[in-house]
């Protein structure tokens, strides 16, 4: 395999092929220099470099083997007078993720970078040895990968994984591997979707109650934090775990959400709530924040699932018609439903829902305190006769 580029300072054209290391036993990348400073001419050129490749792995299907096939490509271009030079060995799995990571890191949101990292987290831990080189991936494996998804997530989840694996095997076409084998792919279509199903008010105060228990470990406490984050805020997970201490100021929560960019401001109406949450730390939960930096996302929204049923309460769960595997519905994202639910079923409309969660169109919306003093009247009305009736924290 060979390709074309041109480096930024200097006025010639190079290509890179993939040939035999004798020295390492490996196959290598090496830079050729195709003494030209026109584009066309070393694309000329690279396509007679393909062309002895292609020799050499014809030679190799029938007399002798691979590597030594591999090997005559040196020394045919080292009698034709081709200079080569540098020595970079080809990519491992390992190695394209983290430079994708490093190189679209850039140019995405803080919430499409920890998506990323969380879809090559997933794929990482599935392959045997992320010291692989990259043609181990091939189509065989890529639908073996793609079933592996569909046993794990609901399908829309997995299609993401899986396009997010190829999009990063994409950049390495032409370079480490000769074709994308997602593509040789085809994708399960369905007609499920995964359906988050609200909980009742009651069913979050067992899920507070079990949390803050006498003996509950320090991650417990942490948690229970996030969920009250999450059932007076209305915040996502990514969002929750990282909230910082200082987004809390007088009573009010006031941040900006991963997903959307967007400055969203809430009060915080019951008092031991807001005790909770008022910490002397950077963030409200260190702990969690750490482990979601460290590319564990996913693992944190399944263990939301897990204490769901410890705390007793009754999980619902949809059977998906392609897989036959039972998806749960009242995960974290529920409790934004919930909090949705309680202020419809309150007496709030359906605008301040949308306030208070994050949904309305405006972008960097400035709140007027008539708003402010509007949400909080409605909050009160949701949650502060739960408090009276008896079912505080204390």
């Amino acid at each position: 395999m060979a390709s074309v580029y041109k480096q930024k300072d200097s006025e010639f054209w190079y290509a890179s092929i993939y040939i035999w290391d004798e020295k390492k036993k490996k196959r290598c990348r090496k830079r050729v220099s195709t003494k030209t400073k026109c584009e066309d001419q070393a694309r000329a050129f690279v396509a007679q470099l393909e062309r002895v490749a292609e020799t050499a792995r014809a030679i190799a299907t029938q007399t002798v083997t691979k590597e030594y096939a591999e090997k005559l490509v040196l020394e045919i271009l080292m009698a034709a007078n081709v200079k080569v030079t540098g020595n970079l060995e080809t990519p491992s799995i390992g190695e394209c993720f983290a430079r994708y990571l490093d190189i679209h890191g850039k140019k995405v949101k803080e919430r499409s970078l920890y998506m990323y990292r969380g879809y090559s987290d997933s794929f990482l831990e599935w392959v045997p040895d992320k010291d692989l080189k990259l043609d181990w991936f091939d189509k065989s494996k890529a639908e073996d990968y793609y079933d592996f998804l569909l046993t794990q997530y609901a399908p829309k989840t997995a299609k993401e994984k899986f396009r997010y694996v190829s999009r990063v095997l994409e950049t390495q076409v032409g370079e480490a591997i000769s074709y994308n084998p997602c593509l040789k792919v085809s994708l399960t279509k369905h007609k499920d979707e995964l359906e988050r199903k609200a909980m009742s008010l009651e069913e979050v105060y067992k899920i507070i109650e079990y949390l803050q228990k006498p003996d509950s470990l320090l991650r417990d406490r942490e948690w229970l934090k996030v969920v009250l984050l999450a059932v007076s805020a209305g915040r996502r997970i990514e969002d929750a775990v990282t909230m910082k201490s200082a987004a809390i100021k007088d009573g009010i929560l006031t941040y900006g959400q991963m997903k959307t960019s967007k400055d969203i401001t809430c009060p915080i109406v019951v008092p031991l709530w807001l005790d909770l949450l008022t910490v002397d730390t950077e963030y409200i939960c260190p702990d969690l924040q750490k482990e979601f930096v460290a590319n564990k996302t996913f693992k944190l929204s399944s263990e939301f699932t897990r204490i769901v049923s410890s705390a007793g309460v009754e999980q619902t769960v949809k059977v998906l018609s392609n897989t036959g595997r039972g998806v749960a519905q009242k995960t974290f994202h529920s409790l934004r439903h919930t909090l949705r639910t309680s202020i419809v079923s309150s007496g709030g409309s359906d605008a301040q829902a949308d306030l208070i969660l994050g949904h309305s169109e405006s972008q960097g919306k400035a709140y007027t305190h008539s708003e402010i003093d509007a949400m909080r009247a409605m909050l009160e009305r949701v949650f502060i006769p739960l408090e009276e009736g008896g079912r505080s924290l204390d």
